[in-house]
């Protein structure tokens, strides 16, 4: 008893196109979702990428605002990597405004220190210096905002003022 072949592979054919006989389904490694970098669960760490950069560049801007004028020439390049690397970031869209006053800051500071160190006139390195404060203080209020912080300003200081004077002072003591 003979069978044939092509009777088999035409019941076959016909039977796949009706969708009748359908292979078993493969198993298909599952994608997990890409974390949302912005959650607040994730932004922390996010945060902390870029805040880290910003504490190294105040850590040399602040070792610039002691050295000499002659000697500023051996921190700015370093002021400059940190910035270059702060440019060089990827960041979230969260993160846009933190990174904007971020690298406003760092470039007003090379910026007045170049100056600085080219004898600029007192009143174009004093701008400078308010500049750079205004976009240090611009990025904290950023950088807390994001983590849910509230930052308190410290009390203003008149100039010329005396600071208040103790009331637990005691009496001096007559001889």
């Amino acid at each position: 008893m003979k069978i044939s072949v092509l009777p088999l592979l035409i019941i076959t054919l016909l039977l796949t196109s009706c969708g009748a006989f359908k292979p078993a389904p493969t198993a298909t490694p599952s994608l997990s979702p890409t974390p949302d970098v912005c959650s607040s669960a994730n932004l922390p760490s996010a945060v902390i990428q870029v805040n880290n950069l910003m504490r190294q560049f105040d850590d040399y801007a602040t070792l610039a605002s002691n050295t000499q004028q002659s000697q500023l020439v051996q921190v700015i390049p370093p002021l400059q990597a940190i910035r270059r690397a702060a440019e060089d970031q990827l960041v979230p869209s969260c993160l846009k405004d933190l990174i904007g006053f971020q690298l406003l800051y760092m470039n007003t500071t090379i910026q007045t220190l170049l100056a600085f160190q080219s004898n600029a006139k007192a009143d174009v390195t004093n701008a400078g210096i308010a500049q750079a404060r205004q976009y240090h203080g611009q990025y904290t209020l950023e950088l807390a905002r994001l983590l849910g912080l509230t930052v308190v300003a410290p009390p203003s200081v008149t100039p010329g003022a005396q600071a208040p004077q103790s009331t637990n002072t005691p009496a001096p003591v007559s001889p």
